[in-house]
């Protein structure tokens, strides 16, 4: 199992969404447990952004988080649509 830590920003960005989107925030959750029991489930799409030492996951068909790991460590970094993300 890997340690999930949310940066200051994505943290700002989840709370906002829980208080907009009920949905998009249960999603989420449902996305982050799959990462951290398995980051190769086939449901969040976990792929290497070239060029770079992230990772992106995808949360439905527009929302992204970009990530880092690091060991046994997942550093949740940002979310948002394609565009906003990469």
């Amino acid at each position: 199992m890997y340690q999930i830590v949310f940066s200051d920003k994505i943290t700002k960005q989840l709370l906002k969404i829980s208080r907009t989107n009920k949905d998009l925030s249960l999603r989420i959750r449902k996305i982050v447990s799959y990462l951290q029991l398995d980051p190769n489930h086939p449901s969040i799409r976990l792929h290497k952004l070239k060029n770079t030492q992230y990772w992106s996951i995808a949360v439905g068909k527009s929302i992204r988080i970009r990530l880092r790991i690091n060991n046994n460590q997942i550093f949740l970094l940002k979310i948002g649509t394609h565009d906003e993300v990469y």
